[in-house]
């Protein structure tokens, strides 16, 4: 821009700091000086003041742009709005449990700090990605939103203090994963609302973990019920469902199925594990495959088909919460991958010869330990003992107490790995 250079003299009686880089009747400062100090025919001490500045060809002029602070294209030189801000309009909506940020607007740097608040901006197909933190909020939904989160269930959390934790309303798919729901009169509920997946979740205290109904067909996968009332119940018109690798472990009822009125609309479950009641409906059949259930704990209308079982599970510390598999569970392995019989693995991201049962597949949930072969967090005698056996032919290793036996990693099990788990055991 063009720059024209101006002087300012002989202001007196002024106390000045630094008059550089400030505004002054529309100058920006660039030097100021004092010289030529005297005395006035008044007696008072005068000083000669030399400001420099430089002003812009437009310095005067109106300047139209945007004068949103919160805008993406805010213009500090603007002077007139001309309606051109531009504010963030996702896809995806973030939201935190940090300190109240007054810019909010839902991006990554500028995160909201409730998920209702990133749901009302939302539109259909957007997504919701949720920051680790205990959220206490009743969530209401009417729109078509994927919920994801950063962390997973273990770190993000919904308490919603006896009411509803997430309620999805008037006929909107979408699914939601990762999230922890507790406290809750509902921890998730699903009305009129198509298809609804739900993946990678923990329900726990609940009245009702999850609940749907009228014309919902819902799909659960991955997801822990505990201590709930009752775990997963379906009534009034619901649709046709899937249960896929879940573990339940309920005070009173794990599954209460009964949409009744809509006929035949079956509950199919896969590779999942009940250790309270499930409940059927006549017109609406609970069909179990490749599970584990407590003998004398199947209702009316619950029919077994293939693969299942009903001996304890081995959680390595209900009292804890902790629903992982113990290395000798009868649980391992004991699942199917080829849901429909179509030759074509449904389940493709299991360890071992076959998909588990129960909410987590063993050995996925932390670091293979060199040594430690039944993977209680300890390298001693009793790996030892399973090492021997193995290589005596006395038991088999699966991939995941293979690589833990193989301590020298040289992809054979022998008395080398023998001889240095001994050694770090009696260095450790």
């Amino acid at each position: 821009a063009d720059i024209a250079w101006v002087e300012i003299n002989n202001y007196t009686n002024i106390v000045l700091n630094n008059l550089n880089n400030l505004a002054w009747n529309g100058y920006n400062t660039l030097n100021s000086w004092f010289s030529e100090q005297s005395i006035n025919e008044n007696n008072q001490l005068t000083y000669h003041l030399n400001i420099q500045g430089k002003i812009s060809s437009n310095q005067f002029s109106e300047v139209f742009g945007c004068t949103d602070l919160l805008a993406n294209n805010y213009n500090p030189e603007a002077t007139i709005d001309d309606n051109s801000c531009e504010y963030y309009n996702g896809p995806v909506w973030y939201v935190t449990t940090s300190e109240i940020n007054s810019n909010a607007d839902g991006s990554f740097n500028n995160p909201f700090t409730s998920i209702q608040s990133a749901v009302d901006i939302s539109a259909d197909s957007d997504t919701i990605m949720v920051n680790n933190g205990t959220y206490y909020e009743s969530v209401y939904v009417t729109k078509n939103l994927t919920f994801l989160t950063e962390e997973g269930a273990d770190s993000t959390i919904i308490d919603g203090n006896g009411s509803n934790g997430i309620e999805i309303e008037a006929g909107n798919p979408g699914s939601i994963d990762g999230f922890t729901f507790i406290n809750c009169d509902k921890g998730f509920f699903v009305n009129n609302s198509d298809t609804y997946q739900v993946s990678n979740c923990i329900f726990k205290d609940n009245s009702t973990g999850f609940f749907s109904r009228r014309g919902t067909s819902i799909t659960l996968k991955n997801s822990l019920f505990v201590d709930n009332s009752i775990g997963v119940k379906q009534d009034y018109y619901g649709n046709a469902s899937l249960i896929i690798n879940c573990t339940f472990d309920n005070t009173s009822t794990d599954l209460q199925w009964n949409p009744y009125w809509a006929i035949q609309e079956d509950l199919i479950i896969y590779n999942s594990i009940f250790q309270n009641q499930i409940v059927g409906h006549d017109q609406n059949p609970v069909y179990l495959y490749y599970c584990d259930y407590v003998e004398g704990n199947l209702g009316n209308y619950v029919y077994e088909m293939e693969g299942n079982i009903t001996e304890d599970p081995l959680f390595i510390d209900v009292e804890n919460g902790d629903y992982n598999l113990q290395t000798d569970s009868p649980c391992i392995d004991a699942g199917i991958a080829d849901l429909n019989s179509n030759g074509v693995d449904d389940i493709t991201d299991f360890i071992g010869l076959a998909p588990d049962m129960g909410a987590y597949e063993f050995g996925e949930s932390s670091e293979i330990m060199a040594g430690d072969t039944n993977f209680d967090g300890f390298v001693d005698i009793l790996d030892i003992v399973r090492t021997v056996n193995h290589i005596l032919g006395n038991s088999e290793f699966n991939d995941d107490e293979f690589t833990a036996a193989d301590f020298n990693t040289d992809g054979i099990v022998d008395v080398l790995d023998i001889v240095q788990i001994i050694n770090y055991i009696l260095n450790n």
